[in-house]
């Protein structure tokens, strides 16, 4: 299946903005990756042995870490699909994907994992510092209980409530605000709530603002919050106001700036580090709830997949364009996931909302294709899934449901055919 359309003009980048980094966290000082994993030397042969368009399901992954938390089988189904929560971020300086975000209804949890392709392993890096679920009914426990397991944090135009260890108290889901620095090492979860959803669990947060002495409505007013994760040192900590209009954003990290790059309403740039700001773009247009996103660099071009639209953020003109109106494959969180290939040159788009499951993004050509993986994606993977672009291993890698429908969770990866080239129908 062929859907065409022309893009004009050419995509450049615009002037690089500084960087205000930490002080002391070189990014080229070496990495030492913990927990050391041992690769799957015959697993890996065959990954590098798949051929363009090839696919394949990944034997049963390991899961390690923290464990002695666990709870629904997380031993053996790993961190599970989280409702709303379909972003997996590569961390370049650890070879490994980073996932975390509350699911609709469960888990409510603030804990981290990290998925290892070499040895097919999950690795739990951060566990579920509390569970706020089980905030007992009556009020007086309820205060007890939060005075000596909650902290408070002020930011330039608000308070941010987290636990003792500096995590999300309850956090909301990731939707597609998830991206990793790669500056300063670090997970950034843009969060709306601020770390403290007040949907099914209002009575809580009425406990936790009772306790501060504020209202609920006052503890997530004012806009997000960006939290960031330390993969090193396992630690989560509250970093800085953000921008907010929609519970649903896209974010981005952006190498060749060195910047995070939001869209929530309006479309923002913010330099990492401490010392960093977010910059109303002045752009335009763009996607709205439920969007995905992905950056090519070469082209220095933002993505944007919702429902059968596809558009782009052009860094040249600081503009946003609808590409494709109606022809693109439908797609939205939480039933898909996009990740831009950099070897092939290509997007990839999962949608389990239709089939085919899989389809192919070629810029240049504003190009839709269906690829013919010969039903292995579809056959080891259903509904809502979570992935991202493997870069050690040149290869998209997806987790989700076992499409057999039995209570098992699947892992299957997948080598795009290179951009421009002679295999499409």
């Amino acid at each position: 299946m062929r859907m065409s359309m022309t893009v004009g003009g050419g995509l450049f980048c615009a002037a690089v903005f500084a960087v205000a980094a930490l002080a002391g966290d070189s990014p080229a000082a070496p990495v030492k990756v913990e927990p050391e994993l041992v690769p799957d030397k015959e697993l890996l042969a065959k990954i590098a042995a798949l051929p363009e368009n090839g696919a394949m399901v990944l034997p049963p992954f390991k899961v390690t870490g923290e464990t002695k938390w666990f709870t629904e089988n997380y031993a053996t189904h790993g961190p599970k699909i989280r409702d709303y929560c379909n972003k997996m971020v590569w961390a370049p300086d650890r070879k490994r994907a980073l996932y975390a975000g509350a699911g609709h209804n469960g888990p409510l949890s603030n804990d981290v994992w990290e998925y290892d392709l070499a040895a097919n392993t999950w690795v739990c890096l951060y566990a579920w510092d509390w569970a706020f679920a089980d905030l007992p009914k009556d009020i007086d426990k309820a205060t007890e209980i939060l005075r000596t397991r909650i902290k408070t944090r002020s930011t330039a135009s608000s308070t941010v409530v987290t636990t003792l260890k500096g995590a999300p108290l309850r956090p909301a889901h990731t939707w597609w605000g998830l991206a990793y620095d790669a500056e300063r090492r670090r997970m950034v979860f843009w969060d709306a709530c601020r770390g403290l959803w007040t949907g099914s669990d209002t009575d809580k947060v009425t406990r936790v603002a009772r306790v501060l002495g504020s209202t609920p409505a006052a503890l997530v007013a004012g806009g997000a919050h960006a939290f960031v994760f330390d993969p090193a040192a396992r630690k989560w900590d509250a970093w800085k106001d953000a921008p907010n209009a929609y519970m649903s954003s896209q974010l981005e990290y952006i190498p060749d700036r060195k910047a995070l790059w939001l869209k929530s309403g309006n479309t923002y740039l913010c330099e990492t580090g401490e010392a960093g700001n977010w910059k109303d773009l002045g752009a335009a247009g763009g996607p709205a709830n439920g969007a995905l996103s992905a950056y090519d660099p070469e082209s220095k071009t933002i993505v944007a997949v919702l429902s059968k639209n596809t558009y782009a953020y052009s860094f040249s003109n600081n503009q946003w364009k609808v590409i494709q109106d109606g022809k693109s494959p439908d797609a939205v969180v939480p039933e898909s996931t996009f990740c831009y290939d950099s070897v092939a040159k290509r997007f990839v788009l999962y949608s389990g909302r239709a089939t085919p499951h899989l389809w192919l993004f070629d810029l240049a050509r504003n190009e839709w294709t269906a690829p013919d993986d010969k039903g292995v994606i579809q056959s080891a993977i259903a509904g809502s899934a979570a992935g991202y672009f493997d870069e050690a291993r040149g290869v998209t890698v997806l987790y989700s449901v076992n499409a057999a429908g039995q209570d098992k969770f699947s892992m299957a990866v997948y080598r795009a055919p290179k951009a421009g080239g002679g295999e499409r129908k």
